[in-house]
């Protein structure tokens, strides 16, 4: 990528135009999409043609699904450009990516940027979330990354900040803009909305671009922005000759930025055993087993510590993981982005074996006693049934004996990426995937059974929802608001029902009667799972929240985690409490270790071990 600067080129430039400059702002070029790649192409052949534009930044949505095939059509496309380009990521790239953008790391270097021209200073930073949708955030990694590059940066310099994500719309926004707090921060760049607009938020001036793409079959587009002195103008370039200035800002000085106190976490209605920050992203759930916490960062960084937060020991596997892990036989079991099937002995952190995977690792893993007749080509020194399932980006499910690490069999009927984590009932495997179906196979012989859609719509896949049956049903809640019953045997559905609102995140009760539905957006259902009808409706005024999560009933109490940090508990009244809250990042599923002992992390890598109080 076209991404440093030649030391000469910048000197050159900077004496023929130190006080003037332009540069052109992409956002939002959604390769994948309908006509994307032309109008791409289009605004590309507009800037090739300027000579007087110095640079290119693009901010985020470079595909439209994040898939490897998009994010190598947007950087072959991209790489035409003649100047120097910026780019960072945006939700679309990390919602639904199938290498959890490790291919666009692989071809663009990295989610941030951050460069000086004309004495000006550029900092772009990636706002989109792992494998989450409904707002954007910004990661640990990143904040600290920007602490750093604040500390080499005199405080008197202009500073340009590039986001995807309007700051209103970044869950902890305001822990970013604290650390330009003193700093000149003169205005932040956005896309996202797919306009042209100016607005201000906490004192910072904000602009937010048009998308690159055919707006209303009018014309493909971009914007140029030219900064004179104090003043940068902007203007709309499209198919039409003479280009349209359509705004400008004059250029103050930022240095009052209104500094926002937040506490990132508040102890309500519980006691604290044991809370431990691990400062990086956990992109899924710690594992609990015999009073030990199992969790993998982003990045790859396996710790196991006790549940007052004492690290026992740390292993570092340099792979990206965003699949939770399983402990078998004192064997902890892990699949990461690079495809590498990873076991560690639980006790110490040593590495026991690996295999490769040709594609990542992408599900939840599952643990199997395998019951069939496989004949190995090694054979098994013991009588160990103990076998692994798990999925990867290309839609495969395999199974795998753990202690020779030889494949059991394989499933390929999905063609689409395997989030979640499958469930196993009566010899039988079910799982969605990100293909539009949802699958039941054998789990003996790897066969499919049937496979199950609603609708085929990408966007409303069975895929990030962690299925549950009541013997007779398997129940999903799916993106298109639905939650629907499953005929586990034929594969047809029983019944379905809107009437919750629902998104990815779904519970059943310990009687298998009920079933538990946090919605789209501040309430959460309880559910008859007979028929799908509505047992209580429940405010939770917790706002929009995607997050699939797994409420959780104990003693006749239900548990849930939320998008917003909140720790929630609902009584057998059903009267809702925050017990806890975590901080501004999602959270994960709660989960129960004994007696009134829970667990929660949150994707910030903050791990809190509670107990509920009497």
């Amino acid at each position: 990528m076209k991404k440093i600067f030649l030391l000469f080129y910048i000197t050159f430039h900077f004496i023929l135009y130190a006080q003037s400059y332009q540069f052109a702002w992409l956002t939002d070029t959604h390769i994948g999409a309908p006509n994307a790649d032309k109008d791409l192409m289009s605004v590309i052949s507009s800037i090739n043609q300027n000579e007087n534009i110095s640079f290119v930044i693009i901010t985020g949505d470079i595909t439209e699904k994040g898939r490897d095939t998009e994010f190598h059509e947007a950087y072959e496309l991209l790489s035409t450009i003649n100047k120097s380009y910026f780019i960072i990521p945006g939700n679309h790239d990390t919602k639904w990516s199938e290498s959890g953008c490790l291919k666009y790391l692989e071809l663009f270097d990295d989610d941030k940027f951050y460069f000086e021209f004309n004495n000006d200073v550029f900092i772009g930073i990636n706002t989109g979330i792992p494998w989450r949708g409904g707002g954007g955030h910004i990661a640990p990694e990143n904040l600290d990354w920007t602490k750093k590059i604040l500390f080499e940066i005199p405080k008197t310099k202009r500073i340009f900040l590039f986001i995807h994500h309007p700051l209103d719309d970044i869950d902890n926004s305001f822990l970013l803009t604290n650390l330009f707090h003193g700093y000149n921060l003169s205005i932040v760049f956005c896309g996202h909305g797919h306009s042209n607009k100016i607005f201000d938020f906490n004192n910072i001036k904000c602009v937010m671009s048009r998308a690159t793409l055919n707006k209303n079959h009018i014309s493909w587009g971009y914007n140029l922005l030219e900064v004179v002195d104090d003043t940068i103008s902007f203007y709309s370039i499209d198919k039409n000759p003479k280009k349209t200035k359509w705004s400008n800002i004059i250029i103050e000085n930022s240095t009052s930025i209104n500094q926002i106190d937040s506490l990132q976490f508040l102890d309500f209605k519980i006691d604290l055993i044991g809370v431990y920050d691990l400062q990086q992203t956990l992109v899924t759930s710690v594992l609990v087993d015999n009073d030990k916490i199992f969790s993998i960062t982003k990045s790859g960084l396996i710790n196991c510590s006790s549940l007052n937060g004492n690290i026992i020991w740390n292993y570092e596997s340099n792979s990206y993981v965003y699949s939770k892990p399983i402990l078998i036989e004192n064997i902890l079991i892990v699949g990461t982005l690079h495809g590498e099937l990873l076991l560690l002995n639980s006790e110490n952190g040593e590495m026991i074996q690996s295999i490769g995977i040709e594609n990542s690792i992408t599900s939840k893993l599952l643990n199997l006693d395998y019951t069939g007749d496989k004949e190995f080509l090694i054979p098994k020194r013991t009588n160990s049934k103990s076998s692994v399932i798990f999925g990867t980006s290309a839609g495969e499910l395999f199974c795998y004996d753990i202690e020779t690490l030889q494949e059991i069999w394989s499933n390929r009927d999905a063609k689409g990426m395997i989030e979640t984590k499958p469930l196993l009932f009566e010899d039988k495997i079910y799982f969605g995937s990100w293909d539009g179906y949802f699958y039941c196979i054998d789990a003996r012989e790897g066969w499919l059974i049937w496979k199950w859609s609603a609708q085929k719509n990408f966007y409303y896949s069975p895929a990030a929802c962690e299925p549950k049956t009541d013997g007779k049903n398997i129940f999903i809640a799916t993106p298109d608001k639905y939650v629907y019953a499953i005929d586990a045997l034929l594969g047809i559905t029983k019944w379905k029902t809107n009437e919750a609102n629902a998104w990815e995140s779904i519970g059943i009760s310990i009687d298998k009667k009920k079933l538990f539905i946090k919605s789209v957006q501040d309430n959460f259902s309880i559910l008859s799972a007979e028929d799908g009808k509505i047992i209580k409706n429940i405010n939770v005024d917790n706002g929009v929240d995607t997050t699939p999560v797994e409420p959780i009933e104990w003693n006749n109490k239900i548990l849930f985690s939320s998008a917003n940090g909140n720790i929630y508990l609902i009584d057998n009244n059903y009267k809702i409490t925050k017990i806890l809250f975590m901080g501004n990042s999602r959270t994960h599923t709660i989960q129960h270790i004994r007696d009134n002992i829970f667990v929660v992390s949150n994707m910030d890598g903050k791990v809190v071990v509670f107990k509920l109080k009497d």
